[in-house]
């Protein structure tokens, strides 16, 4: 997984997202279609049990593994992103 790849920036998630075509929700998860390179996409809440929903995240699928998310980790110097797979390994 490429770390341009996981994007926790809600500006970036919001503007990406609007170029896309949503495909499915199940009000947990929305998947997207890039429609340039027909890649696909997922969004989801991160503890979307706290007050607003909790931090959004889009990652291009497969869904990262373990080990993806953390040699992403070790490269990524992104607050947010770390934060995020933080959560998504716990």
């Amino acid at each position: 997984m490429n770390i341009e790849n996981f994007i926790t920036n809600r500006k970036s998630i919001e503007k990406l997202t609007s170029e896309m075509t949503q495909i499915e929700s199940d009000g947990w998860e929305t998947k997207y279609i890039d429609q340039r390179d027909q890649s696909e996409w997922i969004k989801t809440q991160l503890d979307s049990e706290y007050h607003g929903g909790g931090n959004p995240i889009l990652f291009r699928l497969p869904k990262p593994t373990q080990t993806e998310l953390i040699k992403t980790l070790i490269q990524s110097t992104d607050l947010n992103q770390i934060s995020a797979i933080s959560c998504l390994l716990k």
